[in-house]
């Protein structure tokens, strides 16, 4: 099935949409991780990447 150009470039705005919310997930984790850069707390570090990125996964709208 040949999709139109409407329905092409609406899923064009979905993905790109959605890539920046990753995008923003992604900042968040690393942002939070970079806190304890130098710090010698590899587990703490993890978990406050995976605390921000669940904490931006929730503003995903998938």
């Amino acid at each position: 099935m040949k999709l139109s150009k409407s329905d092409t470039d609406r899923q064009a705005a979905i993905d790109r949409s959605l890539t920046l919310e990753l995008v923003r997930v992604t900042e968040a984790a690393a942002l939070a991780a970079a806190t304890w850069r130098g710090k010698g707390d590899e587990k703490a570090a993890d978990a406050a990447a995976v605390e921000a990125m669940r904490g931006e996964m929730g503003n995903v709208h998938i």
